[in-house]
């Protein structure tokens, strides 16, 4: 199932707890003993439901952000992947790098590089080198030969290649 971002914007308006079924109405005697205590107090199972209602509305919110932060996270390891012929890890770990290194938060700073790869303007990877050149902790490592998958082609200041 694809979920749209207009989907999910509509969702977080509504707040995590939209989608969530809601508790059956207290139909009579059989189930007024798990509503409450005989000092009208709740019970133990009440307070359960409601704690596991709360902890299912947090994932639900994590999922959310994960669903509209991933894509531009995995485009930037694929800009780094093709920029220094690193594999999926090594440019995940260079991401987190940079993202700790610079306090941008992770997706943000994906966002931006996917962003600079796709400038057009100037000559090819222009931008890219900028956009890189600025981070710090970033180094200055080059792109790999165009093809080149072996470890001593990598930078140094890249994670080693698996």
């Amino acid at each position: 199932m694809h979920t749209s971002h207009a989907e999910l914007r509509r969702g977080r308006q509504a707040g995590p707890a939209a989608d969530l079924p809601q508790p059956a109405a207290d139909d009579g005697p059989a189930t007024r003993s798990t509503s409450g205590t005989a000092d009208g107090g709740p019970s133990l199972a009440q307070d359960d439901v409601e704690d596991d209602a709360a902890e299912l509305r947090r994932e639900l919110g994590a999922l959310r952000r994960v669903l509209v932060t991933l894509p531009a996270i995995e485009q930037a390891k694929g800009v780094l992947i093709g920029f220094y012929a690193i594999d999926a890890d090594a440019a995940f770990a260079l991401l987190v790098r940079w993202s700790q290194h610079t306090n941008i938060k992770l997706h943000r700073l994906a966002s931006d590089l996917v962003t600079a790869a796709n400038d057009s303007s100037g000559s090819p990877h222009a931008a890219l080198r900028r956009f890189i050149d600025r981070l710090p902790g970033a180094g200055r490592p080059s792109p790999a030969a165009p093809g080149s998958r072996a470890a001593a082609d990598a930078p140094s200041s890249l994670p080693a290649v698996r």
